[in-house]
């Protein structure tokens, strides 16, 4: 990853299997670099996309995309969008709906997260402070770096 930029890192299952579960690595090295993700999410059936930007304006980050394969149907997405005010944050929650028979709620196979667009040499930047997920929601903690913009942020549960 480039220093000062933004960048996309993909992973991909085989075509014959589906997207399960995903997870991400991202550089942050004291006095080097310091890679921010702002976007984790769904591209299809089979890939996952995984955005981040590099805050450090003299050395060049690292950003990997983990993609869990298998055989199974895809999932069902639900969401919550909400512009999150310069230099503040924001609680967004992703909840699955209700089963339509029996009790309880469909449980979520993972989560994800897209912010709006970012700028890491203005220091526009939204990213999430805490992330988690609690078996049929995705709850995210959003902070805005930017001291003048206000920028969106998404959160995703795939649902089974």
């Amino acid at each position: 990853m480039p220093a000062g930029g933004n960048a996309l890192a993909v992973a991909r299952c085989r075509g014959d299997e589906t997207l399960l579960s995903a997870g991400f690595r991202n550089s942050i090295e004291l006095g080097r670099a310091h890679v921010v993700v702002d976007g984790m999410q769904r591209i299809g059936v089979r890939n996952l996309g995984v955005s981040g930007a590099n805050l450090s304006t003299r050395v060049r980050g690292r950003l990997t995309a983990y993609a869990y394969c298998g055989h199974g149907k895809y999932p069902l997405v639900r969401s919550e969008t909400l512009t999150v005010p310069p230099s503040s944050k924001e609680r967004l929650v992703a909840r699955c709906p209700e089963k339509v028979r029996g009790f309880g709620y469909r449980p979520g196979l993972f989560g994800g997260f897209q912010a709006g667009s970012s700028d890491p040499l203005a220091g526009a930047v939204v990213s999430p402070a805490q992330y988690r997920s609690f078996g049929d929601r995705q709850v995210l903690t959003a902070v805005n770096r930017s001291a003048d913009q206000s920028i969106q942020m998404t959160v995703f549960v795939y649902c089974r």
